[in-house]
């Protein structure tokens, strides 16, 4: 499932965009889902995909490499400068600026780094990004800002719903579990609030592109 709302005012250069994976290792099906918001904090585009897939950091990767695919596809980036991601998959962004070894990225993880350095650094006339920063924060509420609690929940509410899509697909038996029951946690009050951490920052260039793509274990932290 896809939605997305095209403004075509250019003084709005400002992208926030979030992105969540849920992960039934056990079965190996994933669901991934995104969401973004214009300067003004309001929905621009949102998303949902459904995968096989049985590690989380790679889900959460794809998570980020789906949603830059649909923003470049559908335009987004040829008026958009800058772009902030919110991902709360601390391993996810290590392995994106390449601070975990590399030998512990698997071919999916890979497949979605190339995917994503691919979307975000190739520079084109339809690809006008001049700066692009991560964001860790904490999900399920336990940011303490609010804006950013709320729109990575709705992140995480479709990545589940698509996963549950996935199983309910590839499966026999009707999945009883309620929506309800299956999002209970998110009620329960925590202890503590925290702010998202930024994890890097870089402004995409031919020249970074033509790195990276040379050294595929090149992380975008050393291209900044």
């Amino acid at each position: 499932m896809l939605r997305y709302a095209i403004f075509n005012n250019k003084k709005r250069k400002r992208m926030y965009i979030f992105t969540d994976a849920s992960t039934n290792q056990a079965k190996g099906i994933t669901g991934v889902g995104f969401v973004v918001k214009d300067d003004e904090k309001r929905w621009l585009f949102s998303g949902r995909q459904g995968l096989i897939c049985h590690n989380n950091n790679s889900a959460e990767l794809w998570a980020i490499a789906f949603c830059c695919q649909l923003l470049k596809k559908n335009g987004y980036f040829e008026y958009r400068k800058k772009l902030n991601f919110y991902v709360d998959s601390k391993t996810a962004l290590y392995t994106l600026f390449h601070k975990s070894s590399p030998e512990e990225i698997d071919e999916l993880s890979m497949d979605a780094l190339k995917s994503i350095q691919n979307t975000l650094l190739e520079k084109t006339p339809k690809n006008q990004i001049k700066e692009i920063t991560f964001y860790q924060i904490r999900g399920h509420h336990r940011c303490s800002v609010p804006f950013i609690a709320k729109s990575n929940h709705e992140a995480d509410l479709l990545a589940t719903k698509a996963r549950l899509d996935l199983e309910r697909l590839l499966s026999s038996k009707h999945i009883k579990q309620k929506k309800k029951k299956a999002f209970s946690s998110l009620q329960e009050p925590f202890e503590k609030l925290h702010q998202p951490i930024k994890i890097g920052s870089f402004q995409p260039s031919k020249k970074t592109f033509n790195v990276i793509m040379l050294l595929q274990k090149q992380s975008l932290e050393n291209c900044s």
